[in-house]
């Protein structure tokens, strides 16, 4: 084996030393390009996608921006189960709504602008039968089963009538 003189070895350690210097300066070349660039990179102003899905910190759908069959987009938002509690859409004609839902996705309020463009206000029980509505002058309570029961309504010069209904929405009592 040939030993190395100390003016050998210290050769080799300046190349090692140099080559180490050089490799280090690469990378911090690198680096700090990929950092400029990230700086300069603007923020996009506009985001395009057919769906939005909005996801906890285990993956779980908890909102979600769709369009519905060429209407309009659609909002929803879900809790702790798979049902969505809210949602605000367009519906066919265009008019806004907007659906507050119970736990089991059913029952629950819903606000929108009629066709006549009259607000209105439904409330529906745990099955989604239709149990009161609030529209334009026009008050309606129904029973369990969807039926008419009673109304309140104003006419076109503010006077009011009441009346109640039985199943078959016969008039069992009116005034005036």
């Amino acid at each position: 084996m040939h030993e190395l003189t100390l003016q050998e070895r210290v050769g080799r350690l300046e190349r090692q030393n140099w080559r180490l210097k050089v490799g280090m300066l690469a990378v911090l070349a690198v680096v700090g390009g990929l950092v400029f660039m990230a700086a300069t990179n603007p923020v996009a102003k506009v985001v395009r996608a057919e769906r939005f899905e909005l996801v906890d910190a285990k993956g779980k759908v908890r909102g979600l921006l769709t369009l519905v069959g060429g209407i309009g987009p659609k909002l929803l938002l879900f809790g702790n189960g798979d049902n969505a509690r809210a949602m605000l859409w367009l519906t066919p004609n265009g008019n806004p709504e907007l659906c507050l839902y119970d736990e089991d996705g059913r029952g629950g309020v819903g606000l929108m602008v009629g066709d006549d463009v009259n607000p209105r206000l439904t409330l529906r029980d745990k099955e989604g039968t239709l149990r009161g509505e609030l529209s334009g002058t026009e008050l309606r309570l129904c029973d369990s089963d969807g039926h008419l029961r009673a109304a309140l309504t104003l006419d076109r010069q503010g006077s009011p009538t009441m009346g109640m209904f039985d199943k078959d929405g016969s008039v069992l009592w009116k005034a005036p």
